[in-house]
């Protein structure tokens, strides 16, 4: 699966973009898409930048963006 970058805001610590497939928030995660653990487990803290306007890039599976990485 091709890796993707997304541009959005963080907003009460959750990601929020009109690049992406899901309406609201999208979840980060460092895990890859075919992992055999829930995506909660490596779940990317966003607080640091709230209110911030940042880069992710990774593959967007179920509201989710797998193997995330904040590019800023």
């Amino acid at each position: 699966m091709k890796e993707n970058l997304y541009s959005g805001i963080v907003e009460n610590g959750e990601f929020k973009s009109d690049t992406t497939e899901c309406p609201d928030a999208v979840k980060l995660t460092t895990m890859p898409v075919q992992a055999a653990m829930t995506p909660d487990s490596t779940k990317i803290d966003l607080s640091k930048y709230e209110g911030q306007t940042i880069k992710v890039r990774g593959q967007e599976s179920g509201c989710w963006i797998y193997s995330a990485e904040v590019i800023k």
